[in-house]
This record gives C-alpha cells, sequence and structure tokens, in this order.
C-alpha cells in the first residue's frame, strides 16, 4: 500500500499537468484571438473617425511664380475650410486647386487636390464622386516616380481610400488597403 500511494499521486500529478497545458493552450489561443480582434476593432474605430487633409504640397519647379502662388493659396484656402467644417465650399476649392495643378503639369500635387476633394467629398456624403476622386489620385500617383514625398502622399491616399470604403460598407476592402506595401504598384481597381 505504501507503493501505490506515491504511484497513484504520481498518475493524479501527470493528469494535472497534461489538464493545465491544455488549459493553457485555449487561453492562449483565445488570448490571440482576442487580440486580433481588439487590434481590428481598434483599426476601424480611429479609420472612422474621419480622416486628415494630404498636408504636402510639393513645390513644382516652375518659372510661372503666380500660379504657384496661386495654387498655395488655394490649398492653404482648402484646409482651411475644411478644418472648419465648411466642406461645401472646400470641395469648390480642392476643384480649382486640381484644375489649376494640372494645367500647369504638376501631377504630384494634382494627386494630393484629387485626394483631398475625395475626403472632403466623404464629408457631404457624396461617395460616387468621392470614388472617382481618389481612383483619379492613385491613378495619377501611379504613373509617377517613387519619391519619398510621393510615398507619403499615395501613403495617405490609400488611407482616405480605406475611409471611404469604411463609409460606404466595404470594410474588407479597407482593411486589405491596410496591408499594401506603398513601394509596389497596385491596380487598385481590382482589389477584392
Amino acid at each position: 500500500m505504501v507503493k501505490r500511494q506515491p504511484e497513484l499521486g504520481q498518475n493524479f500529478l501527470k493528469k494535472l499537468d497534461r489538464w493545465r497545458s491544455r488549459e493553457t493552450c485555449q487561453v492562449k489561443s483565445f488570448l490571440r484571438s482576442s487580440v486580433r480582434s481588439l487590434f481590428l476593432a481598434v483599426l476601424l474605430f480611429f479609420l472612422s473617425m474621419g480622416g486628415t487633409l494630404v498636408a504636402d504640397q510639393v513645390r513644382a519647379s516652375t518659372s510661372i511664380v503666380q500660379n504657384q502662388a496661386d495654387t498655395s493659396q488655394l490649398v492653404e484656402q482648402g484646409k482651411a475650410l475644411y478644418e472648419v467644417g465648411k466642406f461645401e465650399e472646400a470641395v469648390i476649392v480642392w476643384q480649382e486647386a486640381e484644375k489649376a495643378f494640372a494645367a500647369i503639369g504638376d501631377k504630384l500635387n494634382q494627386a494630393m487636390a484629387l485626394s483631398n476633394l475625395s475626403l472632403t467629398l466623404q464629408q457631404v456624403g457624396q461617395w460616387d464622386k468621392a470614388k472617382e476622386a481618389i481612383a483619379q489620385s492613385l491613378n495619377l500617383l501611379q504613373t509617377l516616380e517613387k519619391t519619398p514625398t510621393q510615398l507619403r502622399i499615395l501613403g495617405s491616399t490609400l488611407d482616405i481610400q480605406g475611409q471611404l470604403q469604411l463609409a460606404v460598407g466595404e470594410s474588407s476592402k479597407a482593411l486589405l488597403l491596410f496591408c499594401l506595401d506603398p513601394n509596389k504598384t497596385y491596380n487598385t481597381t481590382q482589389l477584392h
């Protein structure tokens, strides 16, 4: 009998160890899935809080100083109107800025203006026009040489596109956008 008690105790301890390891695995699995879910929830929350305007405006190397001053004023005016919530007026200014940059052949700033136009159109619920503006911006950005400024504007543009997709109920497309590498070229019209 004396020998059976340690043997019985050892079996009990082995079973207890197996039970603990199984429970530990289940707890770890639960924690991993909970952390993933929490991360996605936080990401979606911050994206749904509204976007920020693309802050970069690249100084175009052009001999027409007046055009630069005009476009800079339009960009500043568009930002100011957006920040005070005058979205309808900001839409008009961003459209003018886009046309002004297109007229002087400044594709990078034209893409920036289109991204900001899309973000502003989202604020007034013009979803189709916002989609059109962001698509034009991405098309322009994909034709340009990859520089730090271009990549920064591309990142902001993809963020604005993700916010738009969240707003129109395309959350899976939005989440996919946040996994993209801005150093690569994608056909964003085919993302599903």
